[in-house]
């Protein structure tokens, strides 16, 4: 039981996290009914992604097993037979598929656009360049649109270009932590012989720039002290610029970046910003927005 666990690897749910966005910036967070859909929209997310994992696993086993840590996963360690991953792959599908479908006819199209999207991911789009990243961001930006679609409220182009930046700064990261640690790392994945150690720090600088600018303009657009009642978002900033510089400090002087769900759900540092930012934007929300100072 505990390798089935594994392989629909649960501490990757964190992603889908982002679903829950949506609610929280229309303030709709404490309003049960939407609250319950965003959280079954969660549970979707989570079967449908655990769906990919299975089936990145199966196409990737080989080249898993010459990883220093993938290699010992379900499927490249061979401790779940292919039958068994094949049968936990149908349920993941089936039950992400109905609860979409339950939900709203348009998570329906978004999971199942995202399914196809990592489908194609698995099986081509992750040996081009660069495109192989931009489409794991994709996939976050889908979770913001099922998040919305979820609660039915307009989906907000800062809230996606946000989400955006920040995935392509995790995606590349990770692709320099394998090209930087890994041995024989173009034999593991072999897009990574068409990228640099350089040319991923350009990318991860321009990645993170973005991902701080616009959350910043985002936090001081007068159009969004209007909407959610609050001029005093701006003091969320420290939270994001600290967890970006963290993440940062643990790829280029830890070696870190392998594994992101890994990194932000174990590191103290990242794990209290993370907490402070969610209380912080809560309470300014929430309790009394622009009084409370």
């Amino acid at each position: 039981m505990p390798e089935f666990i594994r392989l629909l690897r649960p501490r990757h749910w964190l992603k889908n996290a982002f679903i829950f966005a949506p609610l929280i910036f229309s303030l709709n967070l404490f309003v049960t009914a939407r609250l319950f859909h965003s959280a079954v929209c969660f549970i979707a997310f989570c079967l449908a992604s655990s769906f990919t994992y299975i089936l990145n696993d199966f196409v990737d086993r080989k080249a898993d097993r010459k990883h220093p840590v993938k290699k010992s996963r379900p499927l490249a360690a061979g401790t779940v037979s292919i039958a068994a991953a094949a049968a936990l792959a149908a349920v993941c599908l089936a039950g992400s598929l109905l609860l979409s479908y339950l939900l709203e006819l348009r998570i329906l199209a978004v999971v199942a656009a995202y399914i196809v999207l990592n489908l194609l991911y698995s099986f081509y789009v992750k040996n081009i360049v660069i495109l192989d990243v931009f489409s794991i961001a994709v996939g976050f930006v889908l979770r913001i649109f099922a998040g919305s679609f979820a609660i039915d409220v307009p989906i907000s182009n800062w809230i996606m270009l946000c989400t955006l930046s920040v995935s392509l700064f995790f995606g590349f990261g990770k692709r320099r932590h394998d090209l930087a640690v890994v041995r024989d790392s173009e034999k593991h994945r072999a897009v990574l012989t068409e990228y640099s150690l350089p040319l991923l720090d350009y990318m991860m600088v321009i990645s993170a720039t973005l991902a701080c600018v616009t959350y910043s303009l985002w936090t001081a657009d007068p159009e969004t002290a209007l909407k959610l009642g609050s001029d005093k978002l701006m003091f969320t900033v420290p939270f994001v610029l600290y967890g970006i510089c963290k993440y940062l400090y643990i790829i280029y002087k830890k070696d870190g970046g392998g594994d992101p769900a890994e990194v932000v759900s174990k590191d103290i540092g990242i794990i209290v910003t993370g907490t402070l930012w969610v209380a912080t934007m809560i309470v300014l929300l929430y309790l009394g927005h622009a009084n409370l100072f």
